[in-house]
């Protein structure tokens, strides 16, 4: 290869890698972020007829007016969504044509995130866009009518049984050190003993030898219990 290719493909290998860095750079700055500065302590989520409300209560969120505990992943993403919008692009101008994107007050889901009863910030959220995970929202009252990511429709657009934590209780398995349990064919009980421990049957109706690492499972799937749904 002659001194002269050498250099030119040299050159066009270095304006590539200037282009391409040129287009990182252009998508970082298309997308810009509204971060909230504070973290709400309630998020109110109107939709249609309902209205949800998620308040923060010690270390976790309740919901709704008897304030169940929330789940704390759907608290953590409602809290995230309406705290941190990534806006892809402007689209449009509030006002005229909002049904285009079902901003208006009869498809629109409004929420609004508080901090000490004073309002953070306003969503309107409309439909989702035709791209997978981007939905078209106001901010504040503004006049934009915005591209953002995110299915925001799924996040917000739930109930309070919805949101509400479906765990009835939780135990630490390895605190776990008896387990007794009465049917019709009777009773027993289950024991941890030995070094390393290991579950054995301790007394009751039951088989004579009892297999150690089955035993271990039932106990362990004794450990928590969580509600398909609120009745």
């Amino acid at each position: 290869m002659t001194k002269r290719k050498t250099i030119l493909l040299s050159a066009i290998a270095v304006l590539l890698c200037v282009y391409i860095l040129q287009l990182v750079v252009a998508g970082r700055d298309s997308v810009k972020e509204l971060k909230l500065a504070n973290e709400p302590d309630s998020v109110v989520i109107e939709n249609g007829k309902s209205t949800v409300l998620l308040s923060r209560q010690g270390d976790g969120w309740v919901v709704g007016e008897n304030k169940y505990p929330a789940d704390p992943r759907d608290a953590e993403n409602i809290v995230k969504a309406v705290s941190d919008v990534k806006i892809l692009d402007t689209v449009g101008k509030a006002g005229g044509g909002l049904e285009r994107y079902d901003l208006n007050v009869e498809k629109a889901i409004k929420v609004k995130a508080l901090k000490d009863g004073k309002d953070l910030r306003v969503l309107t959220v409309g439909k989702d866009a035709s791209t997978a995970s981007q939905s078209y929202v106001t901010v504040d009252g503004g006049a934009s009518v915005y591209l953002v990511s995110g299915s925001l429709r799924r996040t917000f657009g739930k109930s309070v049984d919805d949101i509400r934590s479906k765990e009835i209780y939780r135990i630490k398995y390895d605190d776990m050190a008896k387990v007794s349990a009465r049917s019709a064919d009777g009773e027993w009980t289950f024991e941890k003993r030995g070094d390393p421990p290991a579950w054995s049957l301790a007394s009751g109706v039951a088989p004579e030898a009892a297999d150690a690492e089955k035993a271990a499972a039932w106990v362990k799937s004794l450990a928590s219990l969580d509600a398909k749904a609120w009745l």
